[in-house]
């Protein structure tokens, strides 16, 4: 693959993270997603790059989200305690 191909799907890939996290974002400002709902979908983000060293880019995508989206997700799971309307979850 050459290196424009991979530069645009990598983009495309963290605009959808990114897209993603926001969406989560209004979930939770709204009060509409349980600390569960947000553990959930940081797993869900997670789970593909846990595996150490099987590509380059899944080691890229694996130090973007420990840099850019960790805090993020500590951010959402803090709010979604605190702003939480529904059942405990």
């Amino acid at each position: 693959m050459d290196d424009e191909v991979v530069t645009a799907v990598t983009a495309m890939a963290l605009a959808g993270l990114t897209a993603g996290t926001n969406a989560m974002r209004v979930l939770v400002n709204r009060g509409l997603a349980s600390p569960k709902d947000v553990d959930d979908f940081a797993n869900s983000l997670t789970y593909h790059f846990s595996a150490p060293g099987e590509s380059a880019a899944q080691d890229y995508f694996r130090d973007v989200l420990e840099i850019r989206y960790s805090p993020v997700l500590a951010e959402l799971r803090e709010y979604a305690r605190k702003n939480w309307r529904g059942e405990s979850g």
